[in-house]
């Protein structure tokens, strides 16, 4: 058969030799994880603390000053005299079906104070160890 690769400690997959996709090997369980990236404005620190600590989400990494700027409406966050406002970050790897309450979490922060910002990004994991 293919290669075997692991993602996650219950996730294995082969390659298919005929046309290189992963596909999930027979009788294994599939654990799909995905990573939550966070950027906020550091106003809302308590607040994603407190989803994290309610949701039972555990693991993650956080970056205190995060510089950025909104792709649509978002004023800078540079932390200089012009722009003195930082944001913060966090990542998370969760599985798939705890997504959707994060992110309403995140939406309903944002839904306090649109103009403070707060966007989640999801991604696929396809391989930890």
């Amino acid at each position: 058969a293919g290669d075997v690769r692991r993602a996650g400690p219950q996730r294995r997959t082969r390659q298919s030799e005929e046309n290189q996709k992963e596909i999930p090997e027979p009788g294994l369980i599939v654990n799909l994880m995905k990573a939550v990236f966070i950027v906020f404005n550091q106003a809302h620190t308590e607040r994603v603390e407190y989803v994290l600590d309610q949701l039972d989400i555990r693991g993650f990494t956080w970056w205190s000053q995060v510089n950025g700027r909104g792709s649509e409406t978002g004023e800078p966050r540079m932390g200089t005299h012009t722009w003195p406002e930082m944001n913060a970050a966090l990542m998370t790897v969760i599985p798939e079906e705890r997504v959707e309450t994060l992110l309403d979490k995140v939406k309903k922060i944002d839904q306090i104070n649109e103009e403070v910002g707060i966007r989640a990004f999801v991604w696929d994991i396809v391989q930890s160890l």
